[in-house]
Formats: structure tokens, C-alpha cells, sequence
């Protein structure tokens, strides 16, 4: 909080922020996580392998923004949702829509369902008016 806000619009200012960053957290891929993964095969793409290995502190579990708020990164990456509600940090904003990897969330009812009322009463409310707005103030977005 009170940091300055870095220029990530773009990929080349996005790669320059992690290059000039002390260190950068992120879910450590081997734990599973889907950013995680993700980050450790854009790294070679964009040239900057090496470098980040570096500067790496990987996260097995959890919130990587934390480690901004206890000072051992300086940028931490990991979906929008979870670095928002980490208190001391600031969320700055997607990367690049040319390098950004979206999860998507899906819903259905199973035909044998035998409460099938309920989990369309349930499907309903995920996608309505409230729903949306608690979401998006979660940094989640409909397609």
C-alpha cells in the first residue's frame, strides 16, 4: 500500500516491472497451482527463464501477496481474486491480454439429480444481478 504503481499495460513493461523487481512471488507450480504452472511457461516465452529463477519466491500454498506485505517480494502474480484480498498490497491490475491465461468456471445439473430444483434455484442465483457485482468487486469477470 502506498507503492507506486507499476506499468504493466503492455508486455514489455510488464517484463520490465519483474526484471527490476528484488523478487517476485507466485504459487510454486510444484504445488498445483494453475497460476503457478502458468507463469513457470511464460517465463522461457518471454525470454526472461533465468532471470526469474533468480528472483523467484515460490509460494506451496496460499497467497502470494502476502509475501509483498511481509517484505520478501516486491511483485507478487497470482489471479486477480486472491491478490485483492490480501490487506498491504495493492492490486494493479491484469497482465497483458496478449499473455493473460483466463480460468474458467463452469456449472451444471446432472439429469438424475434428485434435487434438481434446489441446484437450479442455487444456478440461478450464481448468475444474477448480485452474484455478478460480488464477483466482479472479487476480481472475477463473466465471459
Amino acid at each position: 500500500d502506498g507503492a507506486p504503481i507499476p506499468k504493466i499495460d503492455t508486455v514489455e513493461a510488464f517484463k520490465a516491472v519483474l526484471l527490476s523487481a528484488r523478487a517476485v512471488a507466485y504459487t510454486d507450480p510444484a504445488s498445483g497451482g494453475s497460476s503457478g504452472i502458468y507463469l513457470s511457461q511464460l517465463w522461457p516465452k518471454l525470454g526472461i527463464a533465468e532471470q526469474m529463477k533468480a528472483k523467484a519466491v515460490l509460494v506451496p500454498g496460499g497467497l502470494a501477496a502476502e509475501r509483498i506485505a511481509n517484505g520478501q517480494a516486491d511483485v507478487a502474480l497470482q489471479q486477480a481474486g486472491e491478490l485483492m484480498s490480501v490487506k498491504g498490497a495493492r492490486y494493479v491490475g491484469l497482465i497483458p491480454a496478449e499473455i493473460q491465461f483466463v480460468t474458467s468456471y463452469a456449472v451444471g445439473i446432472s439429469a438424475a439429480s434428485a434435487r434438481a430444483g434446489s441446484a437450479k434455484t442455487l444456478v440461478d442465483m450464481l448468475l444474477g444481478a448480485k452474484a455478478t457485482e460480488a464477483m466482479s468487486h472479487h476480481g472475477l469477470a463473466r465471459p
